[in-house]
């Protein structure tokens, strides 16, 4: 699923909730320009109790982004999963600058 809403996704993954939580998504490629950091979260939140996990960050050319950086993603957003909500420099990352952030949903790169 390609989702490049011009600062909307976080409506998008609310409304297609359902649809991501019943595993019907494998991979997410979206654009992120949200600046809110609360709504950044949210969108994180949404999408990693949904079963997806950040695989990648690229410009908005597609370039990879800070690559020596994604593995620390993943454990960030499982703190926040745990109830840690303060801001993490990752998110504070997200919240800064338009990405295009990649998501494979977790219920499929089991089965691999």
């Amino acid at each position: 699923m390609k989702v490049d809403v011009e600062g909307f996704e976080p409506y998008v993954f609310e409304g297609g909730k359902r649809l991501l939580r019943e595993g019907h998504v494998e991979n997410l490629f979206m654009e992120n320009s949200v600046t809110d950091i609360e709504r950044v979260g949210e969108m994180v939140d949404l999408l990693y109790s949904a079963g997806f996990r950040m695989k990648g960050i690229f410009t908005v050319n597609g370039d990879p982004y800070h690559e020596d950086w994604w593995h620390t993603f993943n454990p960030e957003f499982e703190k926040r999963h745990s109830g840690v909500i303060e801001p993490s420099d990752q998110m504070k990352f997200l919240a800064k600058v338009t990405c295009n952030i990649w998501w494979i949903n977790s219920k499929y790169t089991k089965a691999q």
